[in-house]
């Protein structure tokens, strides 16, 4: 049942952790073909400031333009922090609770920093996590 699997097992892996003075448009031109990444988690000075989700049409339309603005300004700040071993129940009731677009994803104890970043669950792995416990079912 998914709502009692752990974070780990639902979450997104195709992500970037980045610093958030990094330019968008160097990075943009970087991955503009290439879709392993499809989320950016911003760091300012370790700590966790600020997600990216990276769309095929986002890539494209904006690699050839200069925004001249930086990771950090770009990331949205509607996000929440779970443990890679937290329920999806818990995750989904967070993310809720805490008005966010998705969660960033953290292993380790303490206070989470850029490098306990191992994902995020975001609308569509709760989606996957769901249709896959319904596929267990006989009909």
């Amino acid at each position: 049942m998914f709502l009692v699997k752990r974070a780990a097992e639902v979450m997104n892996r195709a992500i970037a952790v980045l610093p958030a003075d990094m330019s968008l448009d160097i990075f943009l031109q970087q991955v503009a073909d290439d879709e392993a990444v499809q989320h950016v988690v911003v760091t300012r000075d370790g700590h966790i400031v600020g997600v990216m989700r990276l769309n095929p049409g986002m890539r494209r339309g904006l690699a050839q333009t200069d925004t001249g603005l930086t990771l950090g300004e770009a990331a949205g700040l509607k996000f929440t922090m779970v443990r890679d071993t937290t329920l999806v129940f818990d995750v989904i009731r967070r993310i809720w609770a805490k008005d966010a677009v998705l969660a960033v994803v953290v292993k380790g104890r303490g206070a989470p920093r850029g490098g306990d970043v191992c994902g995020i669950i975001g609308k569509e792995q709760v989606a996957d996590s769901v249709a896959e416990s319904v596929q267990n079912y006989p009909d």
